[in-house]
C-alpha cells in the first residue's frame, strides 16, 4: 500500500509539473499599451518602446534577462548632392549649391530635423488567433501632424510599426517573430530643391554600454570611439534583401536591420529601387547611419527593423521547462526501479 501511495504521489507531482509548464507557456502573451505617444510592447523578457512624444522618434530595445539594451533614434532627413557618385551620403555633400549658382530665391534648408515634427498616434490594430483572444500581431502608426519649419509644411511622413509572434515575410523581408519590431517609413511631398539630388535618412544607434561591439552587414567593425564625421564609410551590400548592423553585448546579438530596396509609387504602380547605407561616428559610442534614396514624386515606403536573433529568446523557456520535467520523470522511474 505504501508503495502504491508513492507511485500515486509521484504521478501527481509529474502532472503538476506538466500543468505548470502549460501555464508558463500560456502566460507568455504580447502586451501593448500607449501613453502620451509612448508605446510599450512586451513579450516574455523582451520590451520594446517606441516614443514619438520626445525630441525625435526613439526606438528602445531591452532584453530583461541579460540587461541587453540599445536605442535607435530617427534624427533627420537630408537632401544631398552625390558629388563622388558612390551612391551614399557623406557629410561634405550637404552643400548642394557648392558648384552651381543658387536659384534666385531665399536660401532654404536642405535637411529636416525630426525634432521639429509633431506626431499623432493612430491607435492599435490587433490581430488574433482565429476563434481566440490570443494576440498574434500588433500594428500602430505615428503620423506627422505639424512641421515647425514652413519650408517642409507639405512634407508628410508616417511611421507604421508592426510586431508579430510568428516569423513573417513582407515583400521578401523576413521579420522574426517575438523578438523583432518592423517599422515602415512612408514619405510624400518632400520639397527637393534640385532634380539631381538624393535623400538620406539618419538613424543613430546607441548601445547601452561602450563595451558593446557594432558590426556592419559584412561583419566589419564599426568605429565609434573616434570622430569620423566627414569620413562616412560606404557599406557594401551583401545582396540580401535584409541588411543589418549588429550590436553585440551581454551574450546577446541585436540588430538594426534595413532593406536594400525601397518601394516607390510611380503612376499607381509600385517599383523597387536600391537603398544604400553609410555611417560615421562622433566618437561618443553612437553610430550615425545614413540610408540613401533616389528622389520620389509620390509615396515611397521603406522597411527598417530592430531586434535580436537569439533562439532562446525566440522560443522562450518552455523547452527548458519540458526538458526539466522529462529529467524528473526519468529520475522518478529510476528511483522506483531501485525500490523494487
Amino acid at each position: 500500500m505504501n508503495h502504491k501511495a508513492k507511485i500515486f504521489g509521484l504521478s501527481m507531482m509529474l502532472l503538476m509539473l506538466v500543468t505548470l509548464t502549460q501555464v508558463s507557456a500560456d502566460a507568455k502573451v504580447l502586451n501593448y499599451q500607449e501613453q502620451n505617444k509612448l508605446v510599450t510592447l512586451t513579450y516574455d523578457s523582451v520590451t520594446i518602446k517606441v516614443n514619438a512624444g520626445g525630441m525625435v522618434p526613439k526606438f528602445q530595445y531591452i532584453e530583461d534577462k541579460s540587461d541587453f539594451e540599445f536605442n535607435v533614434m530617427f534624427k533627420s532627413v537630408i537632401e544631398y548632392l552625390d558629388f563622388n557618385e558612390d551612391g551614399v551620403f557623406q557629410y561634405n555633400e550637404t552643400s548642394i549649391w557648392k558648384d552651381d549658382p543658387m536659384p534666385p530665391m531665399p536660401p532654404q534648408p536642405n535637411s529636416l530635423a525630426l525634432s521639429s515634427v509633431r506626431w499623432v498616434f493612430g491607435g492599435f490594430d490587433v490581430e488574433y488567433l482565429t476563434g481566440t483572444d490570443e494576440v498574434t500581431a500588433v500594428h500602430f502608426n505615428f503620423t506627422s501632424d505639424t512641421i515647425m519649419d514652413p519650408f517642409f509644411s507639405d512634407f508628410e511622413i508616417e511611421l507604421r510599426v508592426h510586431m508579430y509572434l510568428d516569423d513573417t515575410i513582407v515583400d521578401g523581408y523576413q521579420v522574426l517573430g517575438k523578438t523583432e519590431l518592423k517599422f515602415d517609413v512612408a514619405m510624400n511631398n518632400y520639397p527637393f530643391q534640385r532634380n539631381d539630388t538624393y535623400l538620406a535618412l539618419r538613424f543613430d544607434i546607441t548601445p547601452l554600454k561602450h563595451t558593446y561591439m557594432l558590426n556592419d552587414t559584412n561583419g566589419l567593425i564599426c568605429e565609434t570611439k573616434s570622430n569620423t564625421t566627414g569620413e562616412e564609410y560606404r557599406v557594401e551590400s551583401t545582396g540580401d534583401i535584409k541588411q543589418m548592423y549588429k550590436i553585440s553585448g551581454e551574450g546577446v546579438e541585436g540588430h538594426f536591420a534595413y532593406a536594400k530596396q525601397a518601394k516607390y509609387n510611380v503612376s499607381n504602380t509600385y517599383q523597387y529601387r536600391t537603398v544604400n547605407a553609410s555611417h560615421a561616428s562622433l566618437g561618443d559610442g553612437t553610430l550615425q547611419t545614413y540610408l540613401s534614396f533616389e528622389q520620389f514624386e509620390d509615396e515611397v515606403v521603406y522597411d527598417p527593423s530592430l531586434g535580436t536573433d537569439d533562439s532562446i529568446l525566440r522560443t522562450g523557456s518552455l523547452e527548458l521547462v519540458v526538458i526539466g520535467t522529462g529529467a524528473l520523470m526519468v529520475l522518478g522511474l529510476v528511483l522506483l526501479r531501485r525500490r523494487k
